[in-house]
């Protein structure tokens, strides 16, 4: 892993480990042109996105939530 110099390189750090995460959880269906479907499922019902327990006490649903207003906050900065 490369070090961090700036706060452009942290932002796209993050960014990058965002689109990560979101692959993981979404199932990435390509149409017959091959790009993504939108309507996609999830690959965790909703029973799984709100148990606790992923991180800590936190559901799957609360650390997205965190990562993403983490990410917000920082931005603002």
């Amino acid at each position: 892993m490369r070090k961090i110099k700036d706060k452009a390189q942290l932002l796209e750090r993050i960014q990058t480990s965002w689109r990560r995460l979101d692959r993981l959880i979404f199932t990435q269906q390509r149409g017959q042109s091959g790009e993504l479907d939108a309507s996609a499922p999830f690959k965790f019902t909703e029973a799984e996105a709100t148990t606790p327990g992923v991180v800590g006490s936190w559901s799957l649903i609360q650390v997205l939530m965190n990562v993403r207003a983490s990410e917000q906050a920082f931005i603002t900065i």
